[in-house]
């Protein structure tokens, strides 16, 4: 679904049947997206780098799908299809949510014995205040290391966060595309909500080579 400039669109319908479409998300690093749209000759539909990109997984309504990945248009590529009378491809790249944070500079500050997710705090707070594409807000922000920083204002906020979680061990920043919340927290593992047994075998790979020795 893309943020148009009349609202909230859902293109799926626009989806390039057999199309190469695909999304990485890894909680803690920059993830991207690329997708294939078809669109008919009549159709004057065309997104726009900068366009916030919501990519649902199980789609089924805005009510009850769930948002997988969350971030911005950054390249539009449209290719005309000869002779199929004005039938033609767009492909979109998309960059994920936290990339927004590179293009912002950091204010000038200096810090002294603060703690990690304080200062952290203070730089998304500034990030905010300058607009963002996507209404991103705090999420829960621990304490992290103890630290001492000083900004000259030419580095960005996107590498500002990432160094505050290299200084904070056990500490990862991220946004969810489910809450649209910014993250600065210790690592976490969830209990699976089921337990396997023997009745519930897991297999990997199982591969069956058949050759002429089994005929005869």
């Amino acid at each position: 679904m893309f943020q148009e400039p009349s609202g909230l669109k859902n293109r799926i319908g626009f989806l390039e049947s057999g199309g190469q479409s695909g999304f990485t998300r890894t909680r803690g690093q920059r993830g991207q997206a690329n997708i294939s749209f078809q669109i008919a000759p009549d159709n004057t539909w065309e997104p726009s780098e900068g366009w916030p990109l919501y990519i649902y997984e199980n789609y089924r309504d805005d009510d009850t799908a769930v948002c997988g990945w969350v971030g911005t248009v950054s390249g539009v590529s449209i290719k005309w299809n000869a002779g199929q009378e004005g039938q033609h491809k767009i492909d979109v790249e998309a960059i994920g949510a936290e990339r927004i944070f590179d293009n912002i500079p950091t204010p000038v500050a200096e810090f002294t014995d603060t703690p990690a997710g304080t200062i952290f705090s203070y730089l998304l707070d500034y990030a905010i205040a300058q607009g963002l594409p996507i209404a991103i807000t705090a999420g829960t922000i621990g304490a992290g290391a103890t630290v001492s920083i000083k900004y000259d204002g030419k580095q960005s906020v996107g590498a500002a966060f990432a160094d505050l979680a290299t200084k904070s061990p056990n500490y990862i920043q991220y946004i969810s595309p489910r809450t649209l919340k910014y993250y600065f927290q210790e690592f976490s593992v969830s209990a699976a909500p089921f337990t396997i047994t023997d009745a519930y075998p897991l297999f990997g790979t199982i591969e069956y080579n058949r050759t002429d020795t089994e005929f005869r």
